[in-house]
């Protein structure tokens, strides 16, 4: 029986690869690099996968010891209820994760409040080539969100998570 759960690509892109990865999802580093995950027409979780693989070759942390560096980073009262592998790959080492819907892409950033900037110049560049060669027209930009006040951070983590 075959293992269902989808392949990670650790492969770095750089802008001049992208008309190679022409439906694909997958997030942009600060430098630029672009990271494939999954394929657009997938409903998988490969983007979270991904996200916790980088996570640990990047740092040699596991994602969950992240979750205290994230809420260090901000007012300890805060806590995000929705703290997945995405989120954290975005607002601890600075990500940008490119998806694309039936009506474009969808593009979430750093949040400034865990991040000194919500993007670079480089990770424009790889957006605007991805759009192009996609033929993605609407670009929504969404700036990550900003962690919740929660009074109880153990029910936080069990939500985040559960991903309730």
């Amino acid at each position: 029986m075959m293992d269902s759960q989808p392949a990670v690509h650790l492969i770095p892109y750089k802008k001049d690869a992208l008309a190679d990865l022409i439906g694909w999802d997958g997030f942009i580093s600060k430098e630029g690099i672009f990271y494939k995950t999954s394929e657009r027409t997938t409903f998988d979780f490969g983007h979270d996968i991904f996200a916790e693989y980088f996570y640990l070759k990047e740092t040699g942390k596991d994602i969950s010891e992240g979750w205290d560096e994230l809420i260090s980073r901000v007012d300890s009262k805060n806590i995000d209820v929705r703290v997945c592998p995405t989120t954290m790959l975005i607002n601890l080492l600075g990500f940008v994760h490119y998806e694309g819907t039936n009506k474009g892409a969808h593009v979430t950033l750093p949040n400034t409040e865990y991040q000194k900037d919500n993007y670079t110049n480089e990770q424009l560049d790889v957006i605007s080539e991805l759009a192009r060669v996609n033929g993605d027209r609407n670009i929504e930009l969404v700036v990550s969100r900003n962690l919740n006040e929660i009074k109880d951070r153990k029910e936080a983590r069990v939500l985040s998570r559960t991903g309730r």
